[in-house]
C-alpha cells in the first residue's frame, strides 16, 4: 500500500465505525432482531471500496449507509 492509501484508510476508520453503528441501529429497529456487527462491517467496507476513486467523498457515508441498509432489509 502506498502512504496515501494507508492515510486514507486510517482517516476513514472512524467514519466506517459510525456507518456500521448506524446501519446496525436502523436494521435492528426495522427487523426487531439483533444484527451481527462484523457482517455489517464487511458489507460497509465492500460498499465503501466501490468509491475508492471518487474525487468527492463528502456524501460517501450517506451513500454507503443507504446501500447497505437497503441490501440488508431487502434480504427478507
Amino acid at each position: 500500500m502506498t502512504a496515501e492509501v494507508e492515510q486514507t484508510a486510517a482517516e476513514s476508520a472512524p467514519v466506517l465505525d459510525q456507518v456500521v453503528d448506524e446501519v446496525v441501529q436502523v436494521v435492528q429497529n426495522k427487523r426487531a432482531a439483533p444484527m451481527d456487527a462484523a457482517e455489517v462491517r464487511e458489507l460497509v467496507e465492500q460498499e465503501w471500496a466501490r468509491y475508492d476513486d471518487a474525487p468527492v467523498r463528502t456524501y460517501l457515508p450517506v451513500l454507503v449507509r443507504r446501500a447497505v441498509v437497503g441490501d440488508l432489509l431487502g434480504r427478507d
